[in-house]
């Protein structure tokens, strides 16, 4: 049995399984563990936790904390979603993220898939349930948000939520559905949202692509880096540009140009508003495979070649502000 079989079989048993219950009233949650020692060389450390949605369940999270954290000084928060059989710990390794977040002192959130939800840790993007505001995993995970934002100097308006695969995928309806909390979003070979309602339409929509539903007339934009491999065999290549496509407003401009980074050449496409300013950026990243670029082999779906994007992603991060972020969530 191949793992797509299992997948299908594992997610059809799992939507045959009741909701779960929340907890009694006044039952204790389980409580956050006291900060542990990140990776060997950082300053920082890292706590973890879970966090419970009724009508969802819950989900551990691993959140790694800065150094000198100053109340007085709020940090940037960004939001890592990993993708299948991946957990917190793992994405972390691959990506490097804290290691970035030591360094220039932001925060790192990864919400962990249930794998009583999705017994192979995907995120479940191509539920109907999950791919609007206020339900079903979204609303689990921007739940963890905001608890980051009551117990830490997080600052509001610099949040970012980035993913892989069905991460990315999951990445796409965060930005659509909570434009209020992120001010801008990074898609690793994901989907773009609502590109299939369904197990079969999931499996249809990776392998040859899908359009899903474009963003609507007058919704506020996030603006949206999207790297994708040409060699990826998991994720069609034109899911790249079906992402960016529905990630952007119509009536933005393009501009492409080929560069070469770390041994491989990536065509890069800018999109301008009218206004001018960058909507998104689409790297299709010249034989990349289904991994995360420029990424470290201490993790899975990795490829050390090529432009790194956690680093580009940051970059696009720095250039944007939320506008429509509020102090409390």
């Amino acid at each position: 049995m191949t793992w797509i079989d299992k997948l299908k079989n594992g997610v059809s048993s799992l939507l045959r399984r009741k909701r779960p219950s929340p907890p009694p009233s006044g039952a204790p949650r389980t409580p956050v563990t006291p900060p542990a020692p990140a990776p060997a060389g950082l300053r920082g450390h890292y706590e973890r936790g879970e966090e419970f949605q009724p009508g969802v369940g819950s989900s551990d999270y691993r959140l790694f904390i800065p150094i000198q954290a100053d109340p007085q000084r709020p940090r940037a928060l960004v939001l890592m979603l990993h993708g299948c059989k991946q957990n917190p710990d793992d994405f972390a390794a691959g990506t490097g993220m804290d290691q970035l977040g030591d360094s220039e002192g932001f925060f790192v959130l990864y919400p962990g898939q249930n794998r009583k939800r999705n017994p192979q840790g995907c995120w479940n993007w191509f539920s109907r349930r999950n791919q609007r505001r206020d339900w079903g995993e979204p609303e689990l995970i921007a739940s963890m948000v905001r608890k980051a934002i009551r117990q830490h100097p997080v600052d509001p308006s610099r949040i970012y939520v980035a993913g892989l695969s069905a991460g990315g995928a999951m990445t796409a309806l965060m930005a659509r559905n909570y434009p209020d909390l992120f001010a801008a979003a990074a898609i690793h070979a994901g989907l773009p949202p609502a590109a299939a309602t369904s197990i079969p339409g999931a499996f249809s929509a990776m392998r040859r692509g899908a359009k899903g539903t474009p963003l609507p007339e007058g919704h506020p934009l996030v603006p949206v880096l999207v790297f994708q491999g040409d060699r990826d065999e998991t994720v069609h290549p034109d899911n790249g540009h079906n992402v960016i496509s529905a990630m952007i407003p119509p009536g933005c401009q393009s501009a492409q140009q080929r560069i070469d980074q770390q041994g491989r050449e990536v065509t890069l496409t800018r999109y301008l508003t009218p206004g001018g300013s960058i909507a998104g950026e689409l790297w299709m990243v010249h034989g990349l495979g289904h991994a995360w670029s420029g990424g470290q082999p201490a993790g899975s779906y990795t490829d050390p070649a090529g432009p790194d994007a956690s680093r580009e992603s940051l970059r696009f991060f720095r250039q944007y502000v939320n506008p429509r972020a509020r102090s409390a969530h």
